[in-house]
Parts: C-alpha cells; structure tokens; sequence
C-alpha cells in the first residue's frame, strides 16, 4: 500500500470538495434572466423609494408638520395597513379575469406611478386632513394592484427549471434598495433642512421605478410565442 502524501485528498474527498465549491461559487451568481433582471431593478428602486417615506419618517412627518398627539398616529397606521390588505384581497378577484389580464402591464406601470404621486402629494400639501386623506389613497390606488401582478411577472419570467432560486435572487437583490431609503430620509431632513423632503422624493423614486417597468412591454409576438411554449 502507497501511503498517501499528509494534505492530499482522495479521489472521492476532491469530488466532494469540487462540488461544494462548485456549490458555494453558484450561490453569488447572479445569472437571472433579462426581463426578471428589469423588474428587479425597478423592484430596489421602488424599496428605496419606499423605505424614503415608511421607515422611521412616516409617522415623524405627521407629528412633526402637523402635531399630531400619539393616538392620533396609531389611528392613521391602523388606516394605512387596512387600506393595503383589505382592498388588495378584494382586487385579487378581478385579477385573473382576461380582460383584466390583458393590461397587467399598463396596470402595474400606472398603479406603480398613482402610489408614488400620491406620497409625494402627501408631503407637499399644507392641510392636515387633505394631506393624509391622500396618503391613505396611495395603497388602494397602487400596491392592491401592482402588488398581486408583480408577484406574478416574477413567477412568469422566471425559469421553470430554477424558479426557486429566480424568484429568491430576485427578492433578495430588490430587497438591498430597502437600506436606502431611511439613509436618504435622514440626510434630507438633517441635512438639507427638508422636512417634506423624503415623501416628496418616496414619491419621485416610486414613479422612477414605474416608468423603468416600460422596457418589459412585451414585443410583437413574443407574448404568443411565450403562451405557446408554456403550452
């Protein structure tokens, strides 16, 4: 029997460890599609833009412009969260109706943009009640409706074979856009003296995000030729 030199590895103990490389190199690959690499890219800006006006600032801005005491912030947090999952699980029926179908497209880019015209309306408007009346909106007029379609943009652009980790890379890049917002919100109202800075640009970054959401209008034939293939 040859003795093994001390630190080389058997035949089986490298394929092993090729294959954990392999593996552990795979995880930082960032190889998604390119339509899913558009809605991504719109995904960080929208977080970023999002995280501008709902982190730590959105309920600073109302006690902070308008006085308002604690309990009147609990109350209009409770309207906001309702007016997001109540309205959205309403909307979700008439999602897979073909007529509706049709538009997604239009309907993401155009709920997208209402939503961010509407945070920044709320941060630029003198009134009180005017101003959060329209902050209330943004949700019943823009992620009831491009919420349940950018979840399933995703699913569809997607590879079948890999949608797991599609779908996981995608959230998890999109997700990093959240670190930015509070970071912006803190320098424009600290910084620059702006206290209706972040939902003004919460606003700006949203419909930024929307309009990005045009590159991934579907070409001539392309939407058949897809439905023909998932067929």
């Amino acid at each position: 029997r040859v003795a093994r030199p001390r630190g080389a590895l058997s035949a089986a103990e490298g394929r092993v460890a090729r294959s954990r490389g392999a593996r552990a190199e795979g995880v930082f690959v960032l190889d998604l599609p390119p339509r899913l690499w558009v809605i991504t890219v719109s995904d960080f800006i929208f977080n970023a833009g999002l995280m501008t006006s709902h982190s730590f600032y959105l309920l600073l801005f109302w006690k902070e412009k308008f006085g308002y005491a604690v309990a009147a912030l609990g109350v209009i947090q409770m309207l906001h969260r309702f007016s997001l999952g109540i309205p959205m699980i309403l909307a979700g029926h008439a999602m897979d109706r073909p007529a509706v179908r049709r538009h997604y497209h239009a309907l993401y880019i155009g709920s997208m943009a209402a939503q961010g015209i509407c945070i920044a309306l709320a941060g630029i408007i003198p009134a009180a009640l005017p101003a959060v009346a329209i902050f209330l909106v943004h949700d019943i007029v823009g992620a009831t409706i491009f919420g349940p379609i950018r979840a399933a943009f995703v699913q569809r652009e997607a590879r079948p074979e890999r949608r797991g980790r599609d779908v996981a890379l995608s959230s998890g890049l999109s997700s990093l856009g959240t670190m930015i917002g509070p970071l912006l919100a803190g320098w424009l109202v600290d910084r620059m003296a702006w206290r209706d800075g972040p939902y003004v640009a919460s606003g700006a970054l949203i419909v930024a995000a929307s309009l990005l959401m045009f590159r991934l209008k579907d070409r001539p034939g392309l939407a058949k030729r897809r439905a023909e293939a998932v067929g």
